[in-house]
């Protein structure tokens, strides 16, 4: 087994999923979920390593023992903790998979592998449904769920075409001077080709002015409607 395939194991005290490479296989560290000490599982036939104290994890054989009686041991049918998965790399992930994991907001590396991705998406649809759930505000919770990408296809649904500037706020720290450090990302709705997303962008000065308050609002550019009421009728 490589290193860089996954070992995928439960926390006995929390009782939730974990994965972590070969290469950690009997390591110990606190579970990031419950904090509680756990070991990740060293599989049949490796040699044992070590723990953040830098001893061994798994003790040796007692000195007086005899090969053959080790010999013997191994011989038994070897078995393994049935929380205890070993995740081969398999396929990458189509791009296919990728958008739908990007829609909700699955990180994932570049080159992971199709069970991988199908499982992180799995484990992102149980977690949203799990917190909306808990909501007591059921409109509240669908909108404090929206991921940017679904945002904008409800845009398109709605007969709307739009751009979505996105910036990460502990970066920013409220200061525009520092946009292109705050990590900027763009969402569009579908209906944009390159060509007038970069045209729009050039526009966005001319479409908001200032109002007598010094507040930004969308520049007026409307006809006249004249409003007729039913008591102003013109006399004959």
């Amino acid at each position: 087994m490589s290193d860089e395939e996954r070992i995928r194991f439960k926390c006995e005290a929390c009782n939730q999923t974990l994965k972590a490479k070969a290469k950690h296989a009997g390591r110990s560290f606190a579970c990031p979920h419950c904090s509680a000490k756990i070991r990740v599982p060293k599989l049949d036939g490796e040699q044992a390593a070590a723990d953040d104290s830098g001893l061994p994890v798994d003790s040796q054989p007692p000195a007086g023992e005899s090969k053959s009686a080790a010999n013997v041991k191994s011989a038994k049918p070897k078995s393994r903790d049935r929380s205890t998965v070993i995740l081969k790399k398999g396929p990458l992930a189509k791009e296919k998979q990728k958008r739908a994991a990007r829609k909700l907001g699955v990180d994932f590396d570049p080159d992971v592998s199709e069970r991988e991705l199908e499982q992180l998406i799995q484990w992102a649809k149980q977690n949203r449904k799990e917190r909306i759930k808990e909501a007591t505000d059921k409109f509240q919770a669908i909108v404090s769920e929206i991921t940017p990408i679904e945002w904008m296809e409800e845009m398109v649904v709605r007969r709307y075409s739009g751009l979505l500037v996105l910036f990460d706020e502990d970066e920013m720290e409220g200061n525009a001077e520092k946009a292109a450090q705050a990590k900027p990302r763009l969402f569009t709705t579908e209906d944009l080709s390159p060509e007038t997303i970069e045209r729009l962008l050039e526009q966005l000065p001319q479409l908001f002015i200032r109002d007598e308050n010094g507040q930004f609002t969308v520049r007026e550019n409307t006809l006249a409607t004249y409003h007729f009421d039913d008591d102003d009728e013109e006399e004959d």
